[in-house]
Parts: C-alpha cells; sequence; structure tokens
C-alpha cells in the first residue's frame, strides 16, 4: 500500500458501526465478540466523541469497510490524551498504523493534550517495538495476575480508625451513593485509564448506573473510610464459566485518595474483595496489578 492510497477519515456512528464491530471480532477472536450497544456503552464510560475522538481507514477497495482505528480522548481534568490504535492484521507493516498514528497526533494538539498515553501488554513485544518507533516510551507497568482459591490467603486487617462499608451498607440517596463512585473514579485512581469521567455530574451518575451498577452487585463494592472521610473504592465481580465454575475478577490496587495512599493500606483494602470473591466459591480471581499511577507510554 502507498500512502496515497491509505484514507483516514472519523468515524461515522450512523453507519460504521457494523464495520467497526467485525473488526474488533477479529481481533478480540469469536469467543469475546461485542455488540454495537457494548460500544456504545463503552465510548460513554471513557467521555470518548465518537464523531471527533475516534478516526478509522477504510479499506482500499470498499468504502463500509474498515482495516484500522484509533480512538485518540481527553479527560478534562487529565493533561494527557489516551490512544487506544487497532490495525487489521491483513495490515499490519504497511504504513497503516503509522498513518492513522499522525491523524491521532494532530488531533491530540486539537484538544490540547499535553501527551499521550498508550496501553500495552506486556509480552506485546511488536506492539511494544511499534509504540517505540512513534517515540513513546515506557513510564510503568500492569500485570494480571491470578490464584486458584484453594490457596490460603490472609485476611484483611485494616489498622484502628477505618470501616468498609459495602453499597448496600451506605446511608443516603442513590444519587448520593452515585457520587461516592464518581469521585472515586476522578480522584482516587490517578490518572489511569478508564477510570476517569466527565466533570458533568448528571451524565456521570449515569455512565456509573451504566457501567458500573450494571456489572457489580451491591454488596462487591466497597467504601473505605478512615473515621467520617471518605478515602477508598473498591470494587469485584464474579461469573459462571463454560464447565459450571466460577470465576472472579478483582482490580488488584482499590482507588485510594492520594494523601491516604499507604501500600499496606491499599493491600489490606483489597483483601476484601478477595475474602468475598472467595465466600462466593469462585475457583479461580484474577487481579490487575499496577507498578504506579500511570501504566502507559508516553509521547510528546
Amino acid at each position: 500500500m502507498t500512502r496515497d492510497s491509505i484514507k483516514v477519515r472519523n468515524f461515522n456512528p450512523s453507519v460504521d458501526f457494523p464495520a467497526y464491530i467485525e473488526l474488533l471480532d477479529v481481533h478480540n477472536g469469536k469467543d469475546n465478540k461485542t455488540t454495537e450497544q457494548e460500544q456504545h456503552d463503552y465510548a460513554d464510560m471513557l467521555t470518548i466523541d465518537l464523531e471527533t475522538d475516534r478516526l478509522v481507514v477504510e479499506h482500499p477497495e470498499s468504502s463500509d469497510k474498515i482495516i484500522a482505528v484509533c480512538d485518540i480522548w481527553r479527560i478534562s481534568q487529565n493533561p494527557s490524551a489516551d490512544l487506544m490504535l487497532l490495525v487489521h492484521p491483513d495490515y499490519r507493516r504497511k504504513g497503516v498504523g503509522s498513518l492513522l498514528f499522525e491523524a491521532a497526533l494532530e488531533h491530540a494538539n486539537t484538544i490540547k493534550a499535553r501527551a499521550i498515553d498508550a496501553y500495552s501488554e506486556p509480552d506485546n513485544t511488536e506492539v511494544r517495538a511499534f509504540l517505540e518507533r512513534l517515540g513513546f516510551r515506557v513510564v510503568s507497568h500492569c500485570t494480571g495476575m491470578s490464584i486458584k482459591t484453594e490457596a490460603s490467603f490472609p485476611k484483611s486487617n485494616l489498622p484502628v480508625g477505618y470501616t468498609v462499608k459495602t453499597y448496600a451498607e451506605l446511608e443516603g440517596s442513590e444519587v448520593e451513593k452515585l457520587d461516592l463512585i464518581v469521585k472515586a473514579s476522578n480522584e482516587f485512581w490517578g490518572v489511569l485509564w478508564g477510570h476517569k469521567v466527565t466533570h458533568d455530574i448528571g451524565y456521570a451518575r449515569e455512565v456509573v448506573k451504566k457501567n458500573v451498577l450494571a456489572y457489580h452487585t451491591e454488596d462487591a463494592m466497597f467504601f473505605l473510610f478512615k473515621e467520617d472521610t471518605y478515602i477508598g473504592h473498591d470494587r469485584v465481580s464474579f461469573s459462571e464459566t463454560s464447565d459450571g465454575t466460577k470465576q472472579g475478577y478483582g482490580g488488584g490496587v482499590p482507588g485510594l485518595r492520594p494523601d491516604y495512599y499507604k501500600p499496606e493500606l491499599a493491600r489490606e483494602f483489597a483483601l476484601i474483595g478477595l475474602e468475598y470473591l472467595h465466600a462466593q466459591g469462585c475457583h479461580n480471581i484474577s487481579f490487575t496489578v499496577i507498578a504506579s499511577p500511570v501504566h502507559a507510554s508516553s509521547c510528546k
């Protein structure tokens, strides 16, 4: 392919979703198919403007097919933009990704981003090499870990003065409870991708309803208090696998207010979610372990 034959344009939500989902399905595999509604929810959660923050590359022979897509967006309180870039396997190493990134960089300047953060699996050397060729550098790491629940692990032992309540145990109205989750998303996880929600509080509450409450039971969302001060949030979930066993999922490092963060406190708080999943009979529990407040490669 030549540069002139690669056509980059903005995503058109009214016509491009079928081709976009087809591309995602190729990438994710037949066992992880997605739907248009799920992708709308994903964009809402991350506050991605589908018409301006999503760029696509058309198939060279068919304008109704997409061979690459890029989301480049910035949460208002985050100085950096986040990047998600995907190229169809048949069109990799042909200049498509590099040209799409050039367009993304232009958009990052338009939205006044000081840097761009991208995320990749640590063992995906091909993606890492691609990002480094573009000028990215590794600033920290994110590691997935799992534990069989037959293993023994310590019980949570929070320091004196710290208490945990579930969503069901919180006092106050639904709006007040939703606002606690919004506050945690915006303040307790630094600038981690996927956590921040818009400052439009009404819209943020709807995002939390759709993307948090819909996937977590009220007794699996935990709120940490130091006396009467709200300082932490964590949540876990589980699902049944095809063989009838239960798979548990945890965030790994819970969200803590920065001025209260201590590794030992994060550990004891995370153990509460682990205890919950163990009590549900989960056969295996997976966690994501984050090495620092930002686990990304950055490119100015």
